[in-house]
């Protein structure tokens, strides 16, 4: 089994790990990049690829719902808006299932 590596951050490089990774994601779940496209785009600025979910199981509710809150605390409420419109879609068997339908 392989070992993690731990890495030691700043708070500044901590937050802009997590806004990279909340931008990945988020670029994923609009559509506006495949994952073979912003793995290639990484690869050609030298950076590891990080996102807030594991590609293999797709996001959660809750991961999702953490996105919201993240792009809401920045203000950036148009991706707010694609990401609710998203939950809607992907969970929406969710909430019936959670109201008893």
């Amino acid at each position: 089994m392989a070992k993690k590596k731990s890495i030691r951050v700043s708070p500044e490089e901590a937050e802009e790990l997590m806004r990279e990774a909340y931008d990945n994601s988020y670029r994923l779940l609009s559509g506006d990049i495949s994952y073979r496209d912003l793995e290639d785009e990484c690869l050609e600025r030298g950076d590891d690829l990080y996102l807030i979910y594991h590609i293999d199981n797709g996001p959660t509710y809750e991961e999702v719902q953490d996105m919201l809150e993240w792009y809401e605390e920045k203000e950036l409420y148009e991706r707010c808006g694609v990401l609710k419109k998203y939950m809607d879609k992907r969970f929406s068997s969710f909430w019936k299932f959670k109201k008893g339908k």
